[in-house]
């Protein structure tokens, strides 16, 4: 029977894709039943190849997308751990770290302003108290020195005399321009010491902004890497 079947192969190029199954024999009816078979067989084969092809590719893709998204999912986390290390130096960052950075600078341009303005005032306020009579010269001296301090006892002798040391606590107690000179000065000391302060904070601040604002190209070097 095997003789009598017969395959024809396409022998030009633009007829691949297809094949002619043929059955030859004496019976019509037996050989349509069994070219239909033959025909019926070989659609059957080739749709099980196909499936078997099919199945094959989809675990091959199914492996490859897996391989994949965990490659994909380790190169997240690698990226996720820089950001947070580096937070601060990135590259989308360097925009918002300049405007941050000219914001500081000009506070602590306006603070150290204020600053030199305090410090001057605490001169002339200085100077003022240096220019009262002998017994505001002697309390400043008192708030330095203990009592027999040579410079106090100086001091006590040219304002009240040797017979009149009990007036002199009671003048300066009374003096309403050394108390009031006196209270300026301590206020300006505060917020000299407070001005510092503030300075230095944004000093600081001034330079973190710097180093991360001149640390950005690195980053993104080694990003794009």
């Amino acid at each position: 029977m095997r003789s009598n079947i017969n395959v024809e192969l396409p022998t030009k190029k633009d007829e691949k894709g297809y094949f002619t199954i043929s059955f030859t024999g004496d019976n019509p009816q037996v050989v349509t039943t069994i070219a239909n078979r033959l025909a019926s067989l070989f659609i059957e084969e080739n749709l099980r190849i196909r499936e078997q092809q099919a199945v094959g590719t989809t675990e091959f893709l199914s492996i490859e997308l897996k391989a994949a998204k965990k490659k994909l999912d380790e190169m997240e986390t690698a990226v996720t751990a820089y950001k947070t290390k580096y937070m601060g130096e990135l590259p989308e960052q360097r925009e918002a770290n300049i405007k941050i950075l000219e914001q500081l600078q000009n506070q602590n341009l306006k603070v150290s302003e204020s600053l030199r303005a305090a410090q001057d005032r605490k001169l002339v306020i200085q100077k003022q108290l240096m220019e009262m009579p002998a017994a505001v010269e002697l309390e400043d001296l008192r708030a330095k020195y203990t009592e027999n301090h040579p410079d106090v006892i100086a001091a006590k002798k040219k304002y009240t005399g040797p017979e009149n040391k009990s007036g002199y606590d009671t003048h300066v107690r009374k003096d309403p321009r050394y108390r009031e000179l006196r209270s300026q000065l301590d206020l300006t000391d505060l917020e000299i010491r407070r001005l510092a302060r503030e300075s230095a904070n944004l000093s600081g601040q001034v330079e973190t902004y710097l180093s991360r604002i001149e640390k950005s190209p690195a980053r993104e070097q080694d990003m794009a890497a």
